[in-house]
């Protein structure tokens, strides 16, 4: 998926950004960071940046002349963060759901005993 291609979320309640773009001093990196830290409410403290690796990146060496790679990959990673928050909230409330059923089984078995 899009989101699977530019971010990780990861166990430790960390986001890797990975858009495949490099940051030779533009500041791109960082500026991919806060868009993805912004887009998923997280500190841009839990946020990191990895340069483009094949082995982690899908889109390696998209380039980042001049300003492209904020205006270019920036929306991506955006768009990409935005997804993963959906996702995330989706899967929380998913959570909250089962948790509160399985809440009312044990009262429910409680009481029968």
């Amino acid at each position: 998926s899009q989101v699977d291609s530019y971010l990780a979320v990861n166990a430790d309640n960390t986001v890797t950004v990975k858009p495949g773009g490099s940051d030779f001093g533009q500041g791109s990196g960082t500026a991919w960071v806060m868009l993805a830290a912004e887009e998923l409410d997280m500190d841009v403290g839990q946020v990191r940046f990895v340069m483009p690796d094949t082995g982690v990146t899908a889109h390696p060496q998209q380039g980042t002349s001049s300003s492209f790679g904020t205006k270019g990959i920036g929306p991506q990673v955006r768009t990409a963060a935005a997804y993963a928050r959906q996702e995330l909230v989706r899967l929380a409330r998913q959570y909250k759901r089962r948790a509160g059923c399985l809440k009312r089984r044990v009262q429910q078995s409680e009481t029968a005993q």
